[in-house]
């Protein structure tokens, strides 16, 4: 999968992105209220963000439904209030001519789902060089659009993101079928799910559309733990006076708590998960042979965790898993963590990653052991080279590094080779 970044919010990295902001542009104040609160909220539990908002609405079911300001002042006002909350602004188009208007005023072009199988609008999109954002038809098999993908990409643009938002079920209701996540990630690109379009029940308002946002906690867990690189959501300061899709979007009020739940769920099991303290003997004979690391513990509060040793590969290929094992011990009280390995080039930018849960949530105590092995996958296009692999652990909740007795947040694993 490739990793980039959109006016600097990192896609594809240990933290999902985020895609959130209201429906549509619907006033000044409004505007700049919602991107100050996402600024705020972002900030303090580290995920990158991207505020979001339609310009104009061209998809709507009744003749008088609001539509846009007028596309020139709808896309200053979002411009503006993406400036004054320091976060990339997205937005979408619907015809081939809108793309070079909007990209004067945004960092991330979006393909609506009815819309992502016209050449035209989607070459038109590539053309600019922007980041473009294709959501998936309600009508469309996941691994056709691929095929979306690809004219997006063959016209200019290299970071394409691709949204699930749910498929068609009988009448004005939709579903999400988890088994699209691996299948568009196929693809090679970030996979987002849109939370928010996925409780849509089209047509259900009267004229308008209905929503089931109480399913949307759910959605977001199962999601999250099908391995997506990111969320979609719509919010609005007040939902119920929202003039697009007021019964799912999300009032401003509710958004923080459901991403207090929304700690990311590993997709990767570890294998093994523990061992018990009477095989310590055996492991000890066993990495014995592996790279055995510096005596410098990661620590937090009362807890530490000492990684002992690494098995590395000496050389691995492009195109697939670099695969590694990885010892280490508890003492103290140790509090749940993520543990992450990255593959360095050269120049220090990471080309591969592995992120997983390495401890159970609860029930470690002072002394367990902690076997794990890990599965970097490597792009095909790798050159060759020496790489580095490194390692560290940071709290799921916060995001907070954990630091070696050292000082330093990483620690080097040792080089791999690409011949």
């Amino acid at each position: 999968m490739k990793r980039f970044s959109i006016g600097g919010a990192e896609v594809g990295g240990p933290r999902p992105l985020l895609i959130a902001g209201p429906c549509v542009v619907e006033g000044e104040a409004m505007l700049r209220e919602t991107a100050q609160f996402l600024a705020a909220l972002a900030a303090e539990i580290g995920w990158p963000l991207i505020f979001k908002a339609s310009y104009s609405k061209d998809n709507r079911l009744a003749a008088d439904s609001f539509r846009s300001l007028g596309a020139e002042d709808a896309l200053g006002l979002l411009a503006e209030a993406a400036r004054a909350a320091k976060l990339p602004a997205l937005t979408d188009i619907h015809h081939p001519e809108e793309a070079a208007l909007a990209a004067r005023y945004v960092d991330c072009l979006q393909i609506p789902a009815f819309l992502c199988r016209q050449t035209p609008l989607l070459e038109a999109a590539g053309a600019t060089g922007l980041a473009v954002n294709v959501k998936k038809g309600q009508f469309m098999a996941p691994e056709d659009l691929a095929y979306s993908a690809e004219k997006v990409r063959r016209a200019g643009a290299e970071r394409v993101l691709l949204t699930e938002r749910g498929a068609s079920f009988g009448y004005r209701d939709l579903v999400v079928d988890f088994r699209a996540f691996p299948r568009l990630a196929a693809a090679g690109h970030p996979v987002i799910f849109d939370l928010t379009h996925s409780q849509q029940q089209p047509g259900a308002g009267g004229g308008s559309s209905g929503g089931t946002r109480e399913f949307g906690r759910t959605l977001a867990r199962a999601a999250l733990a099908a391995g997506v690189d990111g969320l979609f959501l719509e919010v609005h300061p007040e939902p119920a006076r929202a003039r697009s899709d007021a019964g799912s979007q999300l009032p401003l009020d509710a958004f923080a708590p459901l991403l207090a739940q929304l700690t990311p769920v590993p997709a990767q099991p570890l294998v093994p998960t523990s061992l018990r303290p009477d095989a310590a003997a055996i492991l000890q004979a066993e990495i014995a042979t592996w790279n055995q690391q510096p005596n410098t513990p990661f620590q937090q509060d009362d807890g530490q965790i000492r990684l002992l040793a690494a098995q590395l590969p000496p050389t691995a290929t492009p195109g697939r898993d670099l695969t590694l094992q990885t010892a280490w011990q508890t003492s103290g009280s140790p509090r749940p963590v993520q543990i992450f390995i990255h593959l360095l080039d050269a120049n220090g930018q990471i080309v591969s990653q592995w992120d997983g849960l390495g401890a159970p949530w609860e029930g470690w105590r002072s002394g367990d052991w902690l076997l794990l092995q890990h599965a970097l996958p490597l792009p095909a296009n790798l050159p060759a080279g020496t790489y580095h692999l490194t390692t560290g652990l940071y709290q799921p909740t916060t995001f907070a590094r954990w630091h070696t007795t050292a000082g330093d947040d990483q620690r080097l694993l040792g080089q791999v080779t690409i011949p």
